[in-house]
C-alpha cells in the first residue's frame, strides 16, 4: 500500500529533474506514459501514443493560445 505512494512522488521527483534536462516535451511524454503504465499493466504502445497526442496539444495550447514558452 505504501508503494502505490512512494512510486509517484519519486516519478514526480524523477520528472522535475529530467524536465532540466531533455525538456519540457520528452520529459512528459515518459512522465506521462510511466504513470499510466503504472496504473494498469497494459497496453504500453496505446499508452505511449495517448502521452504524445495530449502532451502535444498541450504544448500547442500553451505556445500559441497563452504565449508561455515551455522549458
Amino acid at each position: 500500500a505504501q508503494a502505490l505512494f512512494v512510486v509517484p512522488v519519486a516519478l514526480i521527483i524523477a520528472y522535475g529533474l529530467l524536465v532540466e534536462t531533455l525538456t519540457f516535451v520528452p520529459a512528459s511524454i515518459i512522465f506521462c506514459t510511466v504513470m499510466m503504465y503504472l496504473f494498469e499493466r497494459k497496453d504500453l504502445i496505446k499508452k505511449a501514443i495517448i502521452s504524445c497526442v495530449f502532451i502535444g496539444v498541450l504544448y500547442l495550447i500553451f505556445s500559441t493560445v497563452f504565449q508561455i514558452v515551455l522549458p
